[in-house]
């Protein structure tokens, strides 16, 4: 599952846009799962983490482990108008998209 507390971006804007923990379902604090995570559109990944100080992830790539059940994108839009895209899976769950339109 992912939230976001704001689904607009403005062009050129760095923005933390998935969190893992869902408001209305029950949360898992021992949650490691990989999340795999395509960014397609009006913008790109910046970056991702997961506050795990022993991780050796690397920060900018298209995956990252949940850490006592969460973890963190942080998408930067491009300087064009549109919308960016982006998806999480993870084995064994459903895939979740969200749509984010750059102003």
């Amino acid at each position: 599952y992912y939230s976001s507390d704001r689904l607009e971006v403005c062009q050129g804007e760095l923005r933390p846009c998935i969190t893992s923990q869902p408001p209305q379902e029950i949360f898992c604090p021992l949650a490691d799962n990989r999340i795999d995570l395509s960014v397609k559109g009006a913008g790109k990944s910046a970056g991702v983490g997961n506050g795990d100080p022993q991780s050796l992830d690397p920060f900018q790539t298209d995956f990252v482990r949940l850490f006592y059940g969460k973890a963190l994108l942080i998408v930067q839009s491009g300087f064009e108008k549109g919308d960016l895209e982006i998806t999480a899976s993870s084995a064994g769950l459903t895939a979740k998209s969200a749509l984010i339109k750059v102003e």
